[in-house]
Order: structure tokens, then C-alpha cells, then sequence
């Protein structure tokens, strides 16, 4: 299950906060889209712990992980972009 986690957490919640984004027209909110990114990728975690009946201090770990690599994924892409653009 772990493994399917991993492939499934990063993309869900570079979804979602893409549409955070395009709901927040006029940018307010821009300085705070990592932690979006952070909470719901620690929260998608913890809800397939809870699936899972595993309830740990791993969730809240690789929760972390995947928000961070899911904002850092999205900031390091667009940066690529406007680079080469």
C-alpha cells in the first residue's frame, strides 16, 4: 500500500492546489500555497493510515514528504519554464 501512496499523494495534491490557485484570482493567497500543498498531502496520509488501521508518527513523515515535494515540484517546474520561455 505504501507503494501506491506514493505515486498517488504528490499528483492529488498538486491537483488540488492548482485549483486553489485558479480559484484565488487575484494572488492573496500565493505566499501560502506551499502549506496548502503541506496539509493536504499530511492529510492524505493520515487518511490512508486510517485506511489501513496504522496510525503513526510515519503518516505525519511522509505527509510532510509529499507536500514538500509537491510544492517543490510545481516551483522547480515553473521556474524551468520561465527559464527556457
Amino acid at each position: 500500500m505504501q507503494e501506491l501512496q506514493d505515486v498517488v499523494i504528490v499528483p492529488i495534491t498538486l491537483g488540488v492546489v492548482e485549483g486553489i490557485k485558479k480559484i484565488d484570482s487575484e494572488k492573496k493567497l500565493e505566499r501560502f500555497y506551499w502549506l496548502f500543498s503541506l496539509g493536504i498531502a499530511t492529510g492524505l496520509s493520515f487518511l490512508f493510515s486510517y485506511y489501513k488501521e496504522e496510525l503513526s508518527v510515519q503518516a505525519l513523515f511522509f505527509g510532510v514528504i509529499w507536500g514538500l515535494s509537491a510544492s517543490g515540484l510545481y516551483s522547480g517546474g515553473k521556474s524551468m519554464l520561465e527559464k527556457n520561455g
